[in-house]
C-alpha cells in the first residue's frame, strides 16, 4: 500500500495526460495539414483554371496576330497617302463613275477628343466626296478597315444638288498617330 500512489501517479495518471499531450498535439498538427493542404489545392485548382484561360484566349487572339502586325505597321505610315490610295481603289471598283473627291484637306486645328488626350498625337483630316451612296458607304468602310486608327469626328450627307442618284459627304476623321 505503501507504493500505492507512486503507482497511481508515475503508472496511470502521468502516462494518461502525456499520451493526452500527444494525442492533442497530434491532431492539431493534421488539422492544421489538413486546412493547409485545402487551401494549397484551391490555390493550384485556380491557378489551373487561369492558365487554361489564358491558353484558350491565347489560341483565339492568335489568328488575329497578323492583323495587328498590320494594324500597328499602319501606324508608321502616312495616312493621308493611304487614304489617297484607298480612295483609287474605290473610284476604280466603284458601281457607278460618280464617285468623286470634292476636296481632302488636313485641318489646323486639333479634334475635340484628340484635345481630351493632348499626351496621343494626332491629326484632323477633312475629307468631301461626291458619288452613289454605295460606293461612298464602301469607300468609307475600307477607310476605316485599311485605318483602324481613324476616328469619326464630323459626318454629313446631303443628296447632291441636280441628281437622284448621287450624294455629297462630307467626314472629318482624327488620326491616332504613334
Amino acid at each position: 500500500m505503501h507504493y500505492k500512489k507512486a503507482i497511481s501517479n508515475y503508472g496511470i495518471a502521468q502516462p494518461l495526460i502525456l499520451a493526452t499531450l500527444v494525442i492533442a498535439i497530434a491532431g492539431g498538427i493534421y488539422f492544421y495539414v489538413n486546412s493547409e493542404l485545402s487551401k494549397k489545392e484551391t490555390v493550384f485548382r485556380n491557378s489551373s483554371l487561369t492558365a487554361a484561360k489564358a491558353t484558350r484566349l491565347k489560341n483565339s487572339s492568335s489568328a488575329n496576330l497578323a492583323e495587328l502586325a498590320r494594324w500597328e505597321a499602319t501606324m508608321d505610315l502616312n495616312p493621308r497617302t493611304i487614304l489617297e490610295e484607298q480612295f483609287n481603289q474605290s473610284a476604280a471598283s466603284a458601281r457607278s463613275p460618280q464617285l468623286e473627291r470634292v476636296s481632302n484637306s488636313i485641318a489646323n486645328r486639333k479634334a475635340p477628343i484628340a484635345l481630351a488626350l493632348e499626351s496621343q498625337p494626332s491629326q484632323t483630316y477633312n475629307l468631301s466626296f461626291r458619288g452613289a451612296y454605295r460606293d461612298v458607304q464602301s469607300m468609307f468602310v475600307d477607310f476605316e478597315y485599311r485605318l483602324p486608327n481613324l476616328v469619326v469626328e464630323n459626318f454629313t450627307i446631303e443628296p447632291a444638288n441636280g441628281s437622284r442618284t448621287s450624294v455629297n459627304c462630307n467626314i472629318t476623321y482624327s488620326v491616332w498617330r504613334k
